[in-house]
C-alpha cells in the first residue's frame, strides 16, 4: 500500500483554507449588529474619553433665522474630547431651571449635522440653507441638546476623500469613524448626573443621518430615531451610470455583509422610527425612502402605526424637521 506524504506547503495551504473557512463561519453565525460593528471596521474601547465643557456665550448670538425665540434662559457650553489625531467639538444647549426648583435628569438628543452645514447652523450662530436652528428649538422645549461638529472635514471633499482613502487601507471605514464618534457622545451623555440615561434620541440629517442610524442601530440604549433626507439603496453607489457620492458613503463589504440601508434600519426595531423625506431630494431619491418605509411597516408589524411614522414634504435635499419637537415629546 502506497501511502503518500503531504509536503509541508500543502499542509501549510490546506491549513490556511480551514481557517479561513473557520472565520466564514464564525462571521456568518454573528448578529447582524456584530456584523455593523465590523463592516463599519470599529474596533477598540471607544468610551472613557476625557470631556472638557467651557461655558460659552454663543446663545447670546444672533440668531441667523426668523424664528422668535428667547435667548436669555438657555445655559450653552462648548464640549471638547481629546481623540488620537484631533479633537472632537461639540456645542450643548440646555434650558435653565429655576433656582427654587429642584433639578432634575432631563431628555437628550444628539443632532448630527450633514454635508454642507455646520453644527453652528444647528444651534442658530451661522446661517445654511441645508438646515435650521432645530438645536435651539428642541433645547426650549426642555430637552438637553448635544451637537457634534464632524472632525473629518466634511465641507472639504478633497480632504474628506483623503480621510477616507488613508482609513480604507488599514481595513477601517469613514462612515465608522464617524459613527464611532456618535457613539463616544452618545456614552458621554449616558454619564451625565444631570441626563436620564434611558431618554436619549438620536436625530441626523443627510450624512449625519447615516450615522445617526448606523449608532442607533450599534447602540440599543438610543430609546428613538429621527432621520431626514437619510434612506437611500447601497446599490445606488455600484449603479452605472450613477452620480459620484462623497467618499463617506462607501463602506467596504456592506453589500456582502447587509441586503441593503434598510435592512440596518431594521435593527432599530421595535424602537420609534420617524423618517422624512422629500418628495423633490435630487440626492436621494424619494421612492427608495418611500420603498424602505413600507418595508419597515412588514418589520414593525402591529407596532407600526404607532412607532413608525413616514413624514413626506415637498422640498428638495433639506432638513425638514416637520415633526422634530412633537415626536420626541411623544417618546422621550
Amino acid at each position: 500500500m502506497k501511502i503518500t506524504v503531504m509536503s509541508n506547503a500543502r499542509r501549510a495551504l490546506l491549513g490556511c483554507l480551514l481557517a479561513g473557512a473557520a472565520a466564514l463561519l464564525a462571521f456568518s453565525r454573528q448578529t447582524p449588529r456584530k456584523k455593523l460593528w465590523r463592516t463599519l471596521g470599529i474596533a477598540g474601547d471607544i468610551a472613557g474619553q476625557e470631556v472638557l465643557e467651557a461655558e460659552d456665550d454663543f446663545c447670546r448670538a444672533p440668531l441667523y433665522w426668523p424664528l422668535v425665540l428667547p435667548q436669555a434662559n438657555l445655559n450653552c457650553s462648548r464640549l471638547r474630547m481629546n481623540l488620537e489625531g484631533k479633537p472632537a467639538g461639540a456645542y450643548y444647549l440646555v434650558a435653565k431651571q429655576p433656582a427654587d426648583q429642584t433639578p432634575e435628569r432631563r431628555p437628550a438628543v444628539v443632532i448630527l449635522h450633514g454635508h454642507l452645514s455646520q453644527a453652528s447652523d444647528l444651534v442658530g450662530t451661522t446661517t445654511s440653507t441645508m438646515v435650521w436652528p432645530v438645536a435651539r428649538l428642541m433645547a426650549h422645549h426642555g430637552f438637553a441638546v448635544l451637537a457634534p461638529q464632524d472632525r473629518w472635514d466634511s465641507d472639504y471633499p478633497l480632504k474628506e476623500s483623503r480621510h477616507a482613502l488613508r482609513l480604507l487601507v488599514t481595513g477601517k471605514a469613514l462612515a465608522g469613524e464617524r459613527t464611532a464618534d456618535a457613539l463616544r457622545w452618545i456614552r458621554y451623555l449616558k454619564e451625565r448626573p444631570d441626563i436620564d440615561p434611558k431618554r436619549i434620541g438620536v436625530m441626523g440629517w443627510s450624512m449625519g443621518g447615516d450615522i445617526a442610524l448606523y449608532a442607533s442601530a450599534l447602540e440599543p440604549g438610543v430609546k428613538m430615531v429621527y432621520l431626514s433626507s437619510t434612506m437611500s439603496s447601497f446599490y445606488d453607489l455600484t449603479a452605472v451610470g450613477s452620480a459620484l457620492q462623497t467618499a463617506d458613503n462607501y463602506v467596504p463589504s456592506v453589500l456582502k455583509n447587509f441586503t441593503d440601508k434598510v435592512a440596518i434600519a431594521a435593527l432599530i426595531y421595535p424602537r420609534p422610527f420617524l423618517i422624512e423625506h422629500g418628495t423633490n431630494d435630487e440626492v436621494r431619491p424619494f421612492e427608495r425612502a418611500d420603498h424602505d418605509a413600507h418595508y419597515l411597516i412588514e418589520i414593525y408589524g402591529s407596532k407600526a402605526p404607532s412607532r413608525l411614522y413616514f413624514l413626506s414634504h415637498q422640498f428638495s435635499h433639506k432638513f425638514y424637521g416637520g415633526r422634530a419637537v412633537l415626536w420626541f415629546q411623544q417618546w422621550l
